[in-house]
């Protein structure tokens, strides 16, 4: 009998925004983020293990197969993530430029 053992990674991760503006305080924005998040994680079969803020920071705890370089996966999650959140958002935008 073959046993298949799946083998994660966990990083904690902090993002930070750009000139530190408050601009994650809104529930609305925070709950859109956790959304994205969940779309990402069943796409690179991630697992976000906690997610969190300041209102200038993300924090992240997340799961990754070992294919994955934690650059890669840090690359993916903010690529993905600022793009939905600008188009959707686009005030964020306006307010850190």
């Amino acid at each position: 009998m073959e046993t298949i053992v799946s083998i994660k990674i966990r990083h904690h991760t902090v993002f930070f925004m750009k000139y530190r503006k408050k601009t994650l305080l809104d529930n609305d924005i925070i709950n859109y983020l956790k959304y994205i998040y969940t779309e990402i994680g069943k796409r690179y079969y991630f697992e976000f293990d906690a997610a969190g803020n300041d209102g200038d920071n993300v924090y992240l705890f997340v799961s990754a197969e070992p294919k994955y370089y934690l650059s890669r996966v840090m690359q993916i999650i903010q690529n993905i993530a600022a793009i939905k959140i600008f188009k959707e958002y686009y005030v964020i935008k306006k307010d850190i430029e």
